[in-house]
């Protein structure tokens, strides 16, 4: 089996609740394929969902180190330290998100809610409002809570 088809084999298993068998499968394809973006990154970001937050650290760290370049690994990675309460590093990297992919509203948010986290009320104030600027559904989603993390008022 292809590399590829391995990779939508394990986020369908995943998405059929048996993330023990898709885990199994992404670890074998990281520890054969180190330095390919696509298995990194598919691997972290089920590791972030299932809360699996140590691992999902070590995992996307190593596609930021090996892709310096891409935001959406450093951008799951940020998720990564906002969601263990890191929050003066997750700011620090949502803003090199922001630095490479300047009109992102998720990066917008993490800040927001880093901010927010630290007590600084004014200062998430104005990151929420660009976030909902530039995709308004986040507004409703975040009062939802549907964004997986804490609610903004």
């Amino acid at each position: 089996m292809s590399i590829e088809d391995t990779l939508r084999l394990a986020i369908a298993l995943d998405k059929q609740n048996q993330w023990p068998k898709a885990r199994a499968m992404l670890m074998d394809l990281v520890r054969q394929n180190t330095q390919r973006y696509d298995v990194l990154v598919t691997f972290g970001r089920p590791l972030l969902r299932h809360r699996q937050l140590a691992a999902a650290q070590t995992v996307l760290e190593r596609a930021v180190q090996i892709f310096p370049e891409d935001s959406l690994a450093r951008l799951y990675l940020a998720h990564v330290l906002l969601s263990q309460g890191r929050w003066v590093e997750a700011q620090g990297a949502y803003r090199a998100v922001l630095q490479m992919k300047p009109q992102n509203p998720l990066a917008e948010l993490g800040i927001a809610l880093a901010q927010q986290q630290l007590g600084n009320v004014s200062g998430a104030a104005q990151h929420r409002l660009r976030a909902f600027a530039r995709q308004p559904w986040l507004k409703m989603a975040t009062a939802e809570g549907m964004c997986g993390q804490p609610r903004i008022p």
